[in-house]
Formats: C-alpha cells, structure tokens, sequence
C-alpha cells in the first residue's frame, strides 16, 4: 500500500506528523466566494468567474497531479474562508479521509 494512502488517525497529532512526514504538505487558509453563489449565476460568464474564484487555491495543486481541497469552515452568514488541505500525487485518500475528519470535526461546534 502506497504509504501516502493510509488512512489517518485524524488527532492534532497526527496531523502534525503527517505534515512533517510531507504527507501533507499545506494546510492553509482561502477565501474567495460560495459555491452555492456560483451555482445561481445568470450567465455563463459570470459562472465562470465565480467558478474559478472557488478553484483558484486548490487548482494550482491539482494542476501538478497533487490533491488539494478546502472544506468551508466560516460561520454562517459571515465572509466565506475555507481550510485547504494539501498533498502530494497519489495522497488522495489521505486528504480525502483528512477533509472529512475536519468537516465533522467543524459540524460539532
């Protein structure tokens, strides 16, 4: 098994090593806007531009056959920020598996 696939055990800790590990090599704050405003835009245009305000951070990444992805964790009704997460090629699962231990993590607060 591709050690950048394993499953995490998703604690501070472990989040730690995979990071230091280069597991996971980003995790970071973004901005840009909602997708859900994307998906109500009149025209293609301005779909477009909202789509690609949505994927600018995480695009990059996957661009160079990383995997990247970023969970929204604003507070509803407040400015849009999202958490990326990032890792190298083949880190899928991990981020993957990452992405929805802190989803679930956010959705107890």
């Amino acid at each position: 098994m591709n050690p950048h696939n394993a499953m995490p055990h998703p604690t501070l800790e472990s989040l730690a090593d995979d990071l230091a590990q280069g597991r996971i090599t980003s995790v970071q704050l973004t901005e840009a806007a909602l997708a859900r405003i994307a998906a109500t835009a009149a025209d293609d245009a301005t779909y477009f531009h909202l789509n690609g305000l949505i994927l600018r951070n995480t695009a990059p990444i996957n661009f160079w056959d990383g995997c990247a992805l970023s969970i929204p964790c604003h507070e509803p009704g407040s400015a849009p920020v999202g958490l990326m997460i990032a890792g190298p090629a083949l880190s899928d699962a991990r981020i993957l598996a990452w992405g929805l231990a802190i989803e679930s993590a956010l959705a107890q607060r």
